[in-house]
């Protein structure tokens, strides 16, 4: 069905359903002389609401909701061959989301995380044998550490 380029269109079903005050009737009846899409639209409308107005009722057999519901639980019961056996593994499926959901985060989590810090081998023994967490002052002041010589000697000043 290809698409209407009219957006009164949606007014010929109401229209035929008698749903339209006054003024909308004659705006739409006004809309009908310069639209040729409403009025194919109303025409067939018109010519199916006939052909149903003709036909004469139809009558359902005493046992249809019978047969309508068995043929309904048995499409229902038909297996799909995405879901496989869906009654039997319903919860394993669930699991499998879950699971599958779970990995996916983690893994996220672990792709944007910071890398951990690499140290090399002299970093690591000076790490061991120096007491960082008790001694931060020596931190602080590593360029006075590293003038040390020059500070004993009288060479450079604070």
């Amino acid at each position: 069905m290809k698409r209407s380029k009219c957006n009164m269109e949606s007014m010929v079903s109401a229209y035929m359903d008698g749903a339209l005050s006054e003024v909308e009737i004659r705006r739409f009846k006004v809309h009908l002389k310069e639209c040729p899409e409403c009025r194919e639209s109303l025409k067939a409308l018109t010519a199916l609401d006939k052909v149903l107005r003709q036909s004469s009722d139809v009558s359902l057999s005493p046992d249809f909701d019978a047969v309508f519901y068995e043929k309904l639980n048995r499409e229902s019961r038909k297996k799909s061959w995405f879901l496989g056996p869906a009654p039997y593994f319903s919860g394993l499926k669930v699991w499998a989301a879950a699971s599958a959901c779970a990995l996916m985060i983690v893994t996220g989590w672990m792709l944007t995380r910071p890398d951990p810090v690499r140290m090399t081998a002299e970093e690591i023994v000076i790490a061991k044998h120096f007491d960082i967490l008790q001694d931060f002052e020596i931190i602080d002041n590593l360029e006075l550490l590293e003038n040390w010589e020059a500070l004993e000697s009288g060479e450079a000043e604070l």
